[in-house]
C-alpha cells in the first residue's frame, strides 16, 4: 500500500486540478467519429473521462491502416455544452481535417459560418500543422477563409464577416467565389 501511496495522491490531485487525463490518458465516450473518403483515416472526438465544470475533449487520428501511427492531435480547452454538437469534414483528398460545431463557447467571432457553426479545429494530415480558432488555445494559430480555401470539404462553407461597428448586420463572404 506505501508503494501505491503516491500513485494515489499524484492522481488525486490531477483529479481535483482537471488534468487526470493528461497524465494518465484514458478514452472517454466518443461523440462524434468520422471516416476520411479513402477510408484510411478516422477522425475520432472523445470526450474526457472525468468532467467537473468545463468540458474537454480529445481528437484522435486513427489509421486504419496502420495503428501504431493513430495519434492525438488536439486536447481542448475548457469548452461548453451540449456534447455531440460538433461534427468532422474531411477534404476530398483526405489532406485535411476539419471540425465545426455550434456550441463552442470560447471562439474567435470571426470563425461563424453562416450555418451557425463554427469553424474550430483545421488539421493537414501530411504536415501535421494544426489551426484552432478558440479564444483560450494560445498554442496554436487561427485559421479562416485562405486555410479553408485550400481544400474542398464537399460543401459550401460561408463564413460571416464581422461587422464594421454595431450597427451593421454581417456580411457573408463566400468561400467559394474568388
Amino acid at each position: 500500500m506505501k508503494k501505491a501511496m503516491p500513485y494515489l495522491l499524484l492522481a488525486i490531485v490531477c483529479l481535483l486540478a482537471g488534468r487526470f487525463s493528461a497524465v494518465f490518458p484514458l478514452k472517454g465516450p466518443v461523440t462524434t467519429s468520422r471516416l476520411s473518403p479513402s477510408e484510411n483515416l478516422r477522425a475520432v472526438l472523445a470526450e474526457s473521462p472525468f468532467r467537473f465544470i468545463d468540458r474537454n475533449f480529445r481528437i484522435y487520428l486513427e489509421d486504419l491502416k496502420d495503428e501504431e501511427a493513430s495519434q492525438t492531435i488536439f486536447s481542448s480547452p475548457d469548452e461548453g455544452l451540449p456534447i455531440g454538437s460538433e461534427r468532422f469534414l474531411w477534404s476530398n483528398d483526405d489532406s485535411r481535417l476539419l471540425l465545426v460545431g455550434k456550441h463552442f463557447c470560447h471562439v474567435h467571432p470571426g470563425a461563424l459560418l453562416t450555418t451557425g457553426e463554427y469553424v474550430y479545429f483545421l488539421y493537414d494530415v501530411a504536415t501535421r500543422k494544426a489551426w484552432c480558432n478558440s479564444t483560450q488555445q494560445k498554442d496554436l494559430p487561427r485559421f479562416g477563409k485562405a486555410e479553408l480555401e485550400e481544400s474542398d470539404y464537399g460543401e459550401r462553407l460561408v463564413l460571416q464577416k464581422e461587422p464594421q461597428n454595431n450597427h451593421e448586420p454581417p456580411v457573408q463572404a463566400a468561400l467559394d467565389q474568388p
